[in-house]
């Protein structure tokens, strides 16, 4: 018995030596020149430190990101008192990205979180 476990679990980690992470940023075909900000905030600065495994220079594509991000925030619903029991927060982040062949597209995404 002590056998039959010994020699499964081997085979269990031998089957694992292959790993290799799925969002690997080694294998991209470009790479991230420069980031153009507009509104400078908290949100703006933790998008940008994930992105910056995409900054090293290679040989590919070369880009260049511009980011608008806007936060908008409304109140849903006030208590008896006035005072504010609900809101709604709306994130609309503009990426606007530019190809070495000056070819530009545009994104727009937006995201509502209800505190």
């Amino acid at each position: 018995m002590r056998k039959l476990l010994t020699l499964l679990l081997i085979v269990l980690l031998s089957n694992c030596s292959g790993y290799t992470p799925i969002f690997s940023s080694k294998d991209t075909n470009f790479y991230i020149a420069e980031i153009v900000i507009f509104n400078d905030n908290r949100l703006t600065r933790n998008l940008i430190k994930k992105l910056k495994p995409y900054t090293i220079k290679n040989d590919q594509k070369k880009i260049i990101l511009e980011l608008d991000m806007k936060v908008k925030e409304t109140v849903t619903l006030k208590d008896e008192k006035g005072n504010v029991a609900s809101e709604e927060m709306e994130i609309i982040l503009e990426v606007k990205s530019i190809l070495q062949n000056d070819n530009d597209k545009k994104f727009l995404f937006t995201e509502k979180i209800y505190i």
